[in-house]
């Protein structure tokens, strides 16, 4: 696989974390990873699934990012965010998963987020994590194993990789 391949990767998360979201985004980006993820914010355009399932399959891969909410209910009776889980694992896309460690499961909320994180460590690799800097020591040192499940991904527009075939008449 080329050093500079691009892979595009789906992060999936709640609104509720979008600083460390950003992070994370930004530790894809510095290893050559591009989002393809929504959130979903019932503040603001309506879910999409026909678009987040578009992004899904589109990606190389999928990263869960789970933070201390459940989320907003599908129509299905899961969490939107579950349900987005649910159809990379239907997809059998390689699934990166971070998950914050729990404080306690008295709500309802939290007993289902306690439920998804059960599945979650039951069906992914997945690393635990309680402050922000910890999550980024986890995503940074994760994402070279996670790349060497991916694929060729793609090449930057203009880069040609060494030894690949090129069109005969580029060569007059």
């Amino acid at each position: 696989m080329p050093d500079n391949a691009i892979h595009l990767v789906y992060l999936a998360s709640t609104a509720g974390i979008s600083l460390e979201r950003g992070e994370v985004k930004r530790c894809l980006a510095s290893q050559r990873f591009q989002d393809a993820g929504l959130v979903y914010d019932p503040e603001g355009a309506p879910y999409d699934w026909n678009l987040v399932r578009q992004q899904i399959e589109l990606a190389d891969g999928f990263v869960l990012l789970l933070g201390d909410i459940y989320g907003p209910m599908a129509p299905t009776g899961i969490s939107y965010l579950h349900r987005e889980y649910v159809h990379a694992r239907s997809l059998n896309k390689p699934i990166l998963a971070f998950v914050r460690t729990l404080d306690s499961s008295d709500s309802e909320e939290q007993r289902r987020l306690a439920g998804f994180h059960d599945i979650v460590a039951q069906q992914s690799v997945f690393k635990k994590c309680h402050l922000r800097d910890e999550l980024l020591s986890h995503v940074r040192s994760a994402l070279p194993s996670f790349r060497a499940q991916l694929g060729a991904g793609c090449q930057p527009a203009g880069s040609v990789p060494a030894g690949a075939a090129t069109i005969p008449h580029e060569q007059e």
